[in-house]
């Protein structure tokens, strides 16, 4: 009979996790490696990615530059062809621009919307169609603080509304597919910053 811990186990489970080359990102990549997990590490420094992987056999690095539809399109692909399923995907790659409102160019407003809004909902869309149709499925979108607040005296107003709507669409796609199954979630990077702080 299996033991209480055992629904929360990862191992074996396919699990993709985005900007996993530094910080979170490969702090996330890392703990699900060493739990058992099938880990698809994605970032633009392939180079870094190797070297998790040359740590962990179970994890596949897939350089992505998350901003394009291509890659992310191509990273989900990928994952569904050497795996077959995606069973936990983790969006956490994102960036800002700490510039006045009254001089941020437009260009670079859209890139951050891009990466940190545009890009997390396509890859939850895609990871979901596969979840889904298997009836089971886990996204976390790794959120901020500064989704709820203002990042004031720094000026980050393209972060802080790409972030804020993340808080909300992560809400929106949980109520649309919980009945399917799949759970989304959001956490705040300022509260896991601290626990990997407290814990290393």
């Amino acid at each position: 009979m299996a033991g209480v811990l055992d629904q929360f186990s990862v191992e074996g489970r396919v699990a993709v996790v985005t900007g996993a080359s530094s910080g979170l990102g490969r702090r996330f990549g890392r703990v699900l490696a060493e739990s058992g997990a099938l880990v698809v590490a994605a970032a633009r420094r392939l180079d870094r990615l190797e070297a998790l992987a040359e740590e962990f056999p179970n994890v596949l690095a897939v350089r992505a530059d998350l901003s394009t539809e291509k890659d992310r399109a191509a990273l989900v692909a990928q994952t569904i062809d050497r795996y077959g399923r995606i069973d936990v995907l983790v969006n956490n790659a994102g960036g800002g621009n700490a510039d006045p409102a009254i001089s941020e160019p437009i260009a670079a407003f859209r890139r951050v919307v891009e990466l940190n809004l545009v890009a997390t909902f396509e890859l939850c869309q895609l990871a979901a169609r596969h979840m889904i149709a298997g009836g089971k499925g886990s996204i976390i979108n790794i959120a901020s603080i500064l989704g709820l607040v203002s990042s004031w005296p720094i000026p980050n107003g393209s972060y802080t509304a790409s972030k804020g709507a993340v808080v909300n669409m992560t809400r929106d796609l949980g109520c649309q597919w919980a009945r399917h199954g799949v759970r989304v979630n959001r956490l705040f990077e300022q509260e896991i910053s601290g626990k990997v702080q407290k814990n290393t």
